[in-house]
C-alpha cells in the first residue's frame, strides 16, 4: 500500500461513515480531508486513530454552524472559493445535459421545495422512469451524485441539499428555476399552436 493514496471506505467505523468528511489516506495516515467532492491538504498527515478521536469531533462540531456544502476548490487558484451562482442561461446549459429522470428529479424538487428520497423514488416509479425493483434508492442515489458530479465540475452552487434523507431547494436558485421553467412552458404552449 505504500505510496499510494486511498479513500476510506468502510474500514474505519460506522461514525465516519455519517461524516461529511472522508480521511483520503495514505499507508496508515490521514493526508487529505474529502469534502464536497474536493480535498482539503491537511498540513501534515495524522494518523487514524488521531483523525477519528480527535480531528472528526472538532469537524462535526464545526459542521453544526457551518454550511460547507457551498465551498469548493479553485485548481487555479489554490484557494477555497464560493461556487458560481446560477443563472438562466448557464442552467439551460446544465438542463440539456441531463437525462429525462434526472430532469423529473429537478423538477419534483422544485415543485416541493422539499421533497423525501421516498416520494421521489414514488415519482420517478409512477412515470416509469424507474422499475419496480430492488436498489431503488440507489439508482435514485446515482442519478443525483451524477448530476452532483456535473454542478460540481462546472464549478456551481448545490441545486438541493440533502439532510436526513429530504431533497431541500436551494433558495437561492429557486428563481432561476421559476424563470426557466415558465420560459420552458411558454415555449411548448408557442409549440402547440
Amino acid at each position: 500500500m505504500s505510496g499510494r493514496n486511498i479513500v476510506y471506505k468502510n474500514a474505519l467505523s460506522k461514525s465516519i461513515e455519517k461524516s461529511f468528511f472522508i480521511p483520503i489516506i495514505q499507508d496508515t495516515k490521514v493526508i487529505q480531508l474529502g469534502i464536497n467532492g474536493r480535498t482539503l491538504p491537511l498540513k501534515e498527515s495524522i494518523s487514524l486513530n488521531d483523525f477519528t478521536e480527535k480531528l472528526l469531533p472538532l469537524l462535526r462540531e464545526l459542521e453544526l454552524y457551518v454550511d460547507l456544502t457551498c465551498f469548493s476548490y479553485d485548481n487555479n487558484k489554490h484557494s477555497y472559493l464560493f461556487n458560481k451562482k446560477w443563472d438562466i442561461s448557464s442552467f439551460k446549459v446544465f438542463w440539456i445535459k441531463l437525462s429525462e429522470r434526472q430532469k423529473e428529479i429537478i423538477i419534483k424538487v422544485y415543485e416541493n421545495k422539499q421533497i423525501s428520497r421516498e416520494k421521489l423514488v414514488d415519482s420517478l416509479l409512477r412515470k416509469k422512469m424507474l422499475k419496480n425493483e430492488e436498489g431503488l434508492t440507489k439508482k435514485l442515489a446515482g442519478l443525483v451524485a451524477g448530476m452532483t458530479r456535473k454542478w460540481n465540475s462546472l464549478n456551481f452552487e448545490p441545486i438541493w441539499y440533502i439532510n436526513n434523507g429530504i431533497y431541500l431547494l436551494n433558495p437561492n436558485i429557486k428563481e432561476v428555476l421559476q424563470n426557466f421553467f415558465k420560459e420552458k412552458d411558454d415555449n411548448e404552449r408557442n409549440l402547440e399552436k
